[in-house]
């Protein structure tokens, strides 16, 4: 039997501990991505922000007077970080349970092929997958592709709202999808090299003493 009921069981867990920053661990219930990935976000705010200001900067130089652009692009940011993609994580989540149903209805046990469809169990990995350092990396980047859409669409949205004058919105939303590319293009330049290295050691006790603590905390 696939390991559905854990998945299920654990999946408020994920929203207690966003604020952590838990590595690979060993838990039965797997690995919920996004409590990696959203630290590193929060970690990475301020780069992100000064890499789209000067793209979205270049692309409305010709717009007449020019519009403000940092503040509301700070503001579009953390409505992407704080609340579009941990929805669309969850959608993600949500997938990969369907997944899972549709799967287990075939009589296929995903702790034994999981390993073989990793790529579609980005958004929560399986238990057999952490043993690989290069699976949680590559998921991560699997998953920078649905967040960049998510957040090109909702930031392009929010700056063209915040902007007075009607006839500049199609340009600024153009210019936050080419903002956004050259932001996720440097996060997967930074997750990368990862793929080859092994994180301190230290960082991985940490997030295993952390991730018993809770389940023990809520679950036992």
């Amino acid at each position: 039997m696939c390991a559905l009921k854990d998945i299920i069981k654990y999946f408020s867990l994920s929203f207690l501990i966003v604020l952590l920053f838990p590595l690979p661990a060993n838990a039965n219930a797997g690995l919920p991505m996004i409590i990696i990935f959203w630290p590193l976000l929060c970690l990475l705010f301020i780069p992100i922000i000064f890499i789209e200001y000067g793209v979205m900067k270049r692309r409305t130089h010709a717009l007449s007077p020019s519009p403000p652009l940092f503040w509301p692009l700070v503001v579009a940011n953390l409505f992407s970080a704080l609340i579009g993609i941990p929805l669309t994580w969850v959608v993600l989540v949500a997938l990969e349970i369907g997944g899972a149903l549709l799967f287990s209805q075939w009589g296929l046990d995903l702790n034994n092929v999981g390993s073989y469809i990793w790529p579609l169990t980005a958004p929560w990995l399986y238990p057999n997958t952490l043993q690989h350092q290069w699976m949680i990396v590559a998921a991560l980047l699997i998953l920078l592709i649905p967040f960049y859409f998510i957040s090109a669409w909702t930031e392009g949205r929010i700056l063209a709202w915040m902007t007075k004058n009607k006839g500049d919105k199609p340009l600024i939303r153009k210019a936050a999808w080419r903002a956004n590319l050259y932001s996720y293009l440097f996060l997967a330049i930074f997750f990368s090299p990862w793929l080859f290295l092994e994180p301190p050691h230290f960082f991985i006790s940490f997030s295993n003493t952390i991730i018993r603590f809770f389940l023990e905390l809520f679950f036992r």
